[in-house]
């Protein structure tokens, strides 16, 4: 059974470890499941895609958080799930 979702959860790793449910500004990407997602120690986000979708989504972490949709140059892959995602920083020109 798939059970899609949009929801944006932190876990605590310092202290007693604790989820928390965080409630994000700004449209949320659709509900998806399977998706991957990496995060980007340089501009501090997570970066979403996936799930179904061929979409691109980044989620800002400094500060409040906030979704806002990425538009990629080129054509994107298309839609798909079950896949992995690898984010080197050191790649970045």
């Amino acid at each position: 059974m798939s059970v899609r979702s949009n929801d944006v959860w932190s876990l605590s790793l310092s202290g007693s470890m604790a989820w928390t449910r965080l409630t994000p500004s700004g449209a949320a990407p659709s509900a998806r499941w399977l998706h991957s997602a990496i995060h980007d120690p340089v501009r501090d986000r997570m970066i979403v895609f996936g799930g179904g979708t061929n979409d691109l989504w980044s989620l800002s972490l400094s500060g409040t958080t906030s979704w806002s949709p990425i538009v990629a140059a080129g054509t994107p892959p298309s839609a798909r799930s079950g896949h992995v995602a690898i984010y080197d920083p050191r790649a970045i020109a």
